[in-house]
């Protein structure tokens, strides 16, 4: 079955779901659900972030050299 089949079938089964179903499936989800919002503060960081990204003001390093610094900066054992 496809994901998109299923989305579909979930959907279905959501729209005809008793209360106590529905709560249940809740509670199963819950966690996930409130994973997927970000708070007000960490969208104001990312919005923050991303406009000294575009403006320039925010220096940047290619993938390579950044994995270099971090892995230079982990001590070894």
């Amino acid at each position: 079955m496809t994901i998109s089949a299923i989305k579909k079938e979930l959907h279905e089964y959501i729209d005809r779901a008793d209360d106590n179903k529905l709560k249940a499936m809740h509670t199963l989800l819950e966690k996930e659900v409130e994973s997927m919002h970000y708070s007000s503060d960490e969208l104001k960081k990312f919005y923050d972030i991303l406009d000294n990204y575009e403006s320039g003001n925010m220096e940047t390093f290619p993938v390579d050299i950044a994995h270099n610094e971090i892995r230079a900066s982990i001590p070894s054992r």
